[in-house]
């Protein structure tokens, strides 16, 4: 199955799940349609899609999914926020590899204008993360850093117009990027 039709499946699936319990003002989260900038083979298309919502108290409930050209997982799990400031998580899901068990982790801290999310997976095709400390600069633009598996480190922006965003990372030593455009529900 091409991207195009991965994508337009889980958009249409979380779009439906999203709309319905949104209604009653429960979920949110974000579709992304992301583009890895290389040099050498220019721009790969993927679609990540996240969302969540509460469950009990400071207990909630979240749902990953993301499909690319040759590679594609969904991760569903229980978050747990003591604070405003604070939230953690656990997911379990499955990929398509030839081992298709995958879990992952992740914290998210926030205080004032300054954020940072990492993001900790393993499973069959191997460890990933990726870590975003960022500074919101005004109500709609935000700078910072960004590392990632396979992309490398480097400088962070974003540009928040509505529910839309945009946002592009550099790793400068590794001549790789991500330039993502983001709807947030």
């Amino acid at each position: 199955m091409t991207i195009l039709y991965r994508a337009f499946a889980i958009v249409v699936f979380v779009l439906i799940i999203a709309t319905s319990a949104q209604a009653q003002g429960k979920t949110s989260g974000w579709i992304e349609f992301e583009g890895v900038v290389e040099s050498e083979t220019g721009t790969t298309p993927q679609i990540n899609v996240y969302a969540h919502g509460p469950l009990k108290g400071s207990i909630g409930w979240t749902l990953y999914m993301q499909a690319g050209q040759e590679w594609g997982e969904g991760l569903v799990g229980l978050t747990f926020a003591p604070t405003a400031w604070l939230e953690v998580s656990g997911s379990l899901g499955l990929e398509n590899f030839n081992k298709p068990l995958r879990e992952g982790a992740s914290i998210w801290v926030g205080k004032g204008k300054l954020s940072f999310l990492s993001l900790q997976e393993d499973g069959g095709s191997g460890y990933w993360q990726k870590n975003v400390g960022k500074y919101q600069l005004t109500p709609t633009f935000a700078i910072g850093g960004l590392q990632q598996t396979f992309i490398g480190f480097g400088p962070y922006v974003e540009k928040m117009f509505g529910r839309l965003a945009f946002w592009g990372a550099y790793a400068v030593t590794d001549n790789k990027g991500l330039i993502t455009a983001q709807f947030n529900f």
